[in-house]
């Protein structure tokens, strides 16, 4: 009769070791990170309403990346990186670490840096045309933060600041708080460019290969012909300030 008791016991402890791996808390991750990844999404997304007020969200991902900018100091560098796991910033769409459980929601992607040199490295995204948006009319480059453990260079993904012609704006648009030609809530890099999202360390992967054919005919497109779609949004709003 123990040893049934015994085993019932182990059963149940292994099942609630199961559900913590699968949510992210007390299982040693691979990206080195160990804690509740869902409970940090839910967190920020608890301030979606400071960080986008009117509540529109449409290529938003300066706003996103200026509001974890802001709490940086109290976050570890796993924690600043994952925080920029949630957002898509070519779309400004919330990406939840739970719909990886339906679907794919980081791919690997080469971006120019300003130099004209290819880069590789990954992006979170809504939804797969944003890849190519990324590829084709953004720029990476390195920029420090301060975070509780110290200064981190990170790379980021970056477009010329739009606000320098706010009349050009989409209609549908209005996240921005533009004054003198910039981006008050926004982050901007050395060169001057604004920041919309990190790109991520390269996975292990065949995904590259993946986003080249899907991003086939987005690519060759000339941005006049580009029909729908987030993307088509930020693409009009990242020719702006090239």
């Amino acid at each position: 009769m123990y040893i049934k008791i015994y085993l019932v016991c182990l059963l149940i402890l292994l099942c609630y070791w199961k559900h913590l791996c699968m949510t992210g808390c007390g299982c040693k991750r691979t990206d080195g990170f160990q804690g509740d990844i869902n409970g940090l999404y839910d967190e920020l997304m608890s301030h979606y309403s400071e960080i986008f007020p009117s509540g529109n969200r449409n290529a938003g991902g300066p706003q996103w990346y200026a509001y974890i900018d802001s709490i940086a100091s109290r976050l570890s560098r796993d924690e600043f990186m994952i925080y920029h796991q949630f957002y898509c910033g070519v779309s400004g769409s919330p990406v939840d670490p739970r719909r990886a459980e339906r679907g794919t929601i980081q791919r690997n992607v080469i971006v120019k840096d300003l130099n004209q040199e290819d880069v590789l490295g990954s992006y979170f995204h809504c939804c797969w045309p944003c890849l190519c948006d990324v590829m084709k009319y953004t720029r990476v480059e390195e920029h420090t933060v301060t975070l509780r453990d110290g200064e981190f260079t990170h790379r980021v993904l970056t477009i010329g600041d739009p606000c320098s012609n706010p009349s050009s704006f989409p209609s549908n648009v209005d996240s921005y708080t533009c004054e003198s030609g910039l981006t008050q809530n926004g982050i901007r890099t050395s060169s001057g460019r604004l920041i919309y999202a990190v790109l991520h360390d390269p996975m292990d992967n065949e995904s590259l290969q993946e986003t080249n054919e899907l991003c086939e005919e987005r690519l060759s497109t000339d941005p006049e012909d580009l029909r729908g779609g987030m993307g088509d949004i930020f693409v009009r709003l990242s020719l702006i300030h090239t």
